[in-house]
């Protein structure tokens, strides 16, 4: 590191420090996190990272449906705003992915189910038919 700050280093123009102190109104977990919007359903759910959040707000029951919602996602935890209002919710379910890859086994058992072609269908196909 001493090495590389004696190459590429440059010394500042100034001699006063700009830096200035973190007032105590901004909160960094709100800034340093992922943010994005999301609809509200008539069910009081949204969709996130293949998951479904179910918000608990009995006395905005009516209002937030169809409305937009912001997800803060944090290292540490989700959190779901609507007008600057954090919301309560509970992890409905979770939707993983489905395996799409089959084993040699799986592929097996299709094979064998599939029928062979006739050659009446293999001509109408255009395939070569072999005898």
């Amino acid at each position: 590191m001493i090495d590389y700050n004696r190459r590429f280093g440059r010394r500042s123009k100034s001699a006063i420090n700009a830096h200035r102190d973190l007032s105590e109104d901004i909160s960094l977990e709100r800034v340093l996190c992922i943010k994005e919007k999301r609809k509200i359903s008539k069910h009081l759910t949204l969709h996130y990272k293949n998951k479904i959040y179910q918000i608990q707000a009995k006395n905005k029951r009516n209002r937030l449906p169809g409305k937009m919602a912001e997800i803060l996602e944090t290292e540490i935890d989700v959190l779901i705003e609507f007008e600057g209002e954090n919301l309560e919710y509970t992890l409905f379910e979770d939707q993983p992915y489905e395996d799409t890859i089959m084993d040699r086994k799986r592929i097996q058992a299709f094979l064998d189910r599939k029928k062979p072609m006739t050659v009446i269908e293999r001509s109408r196909k255009k395939k070569s038919v072999n005898f």
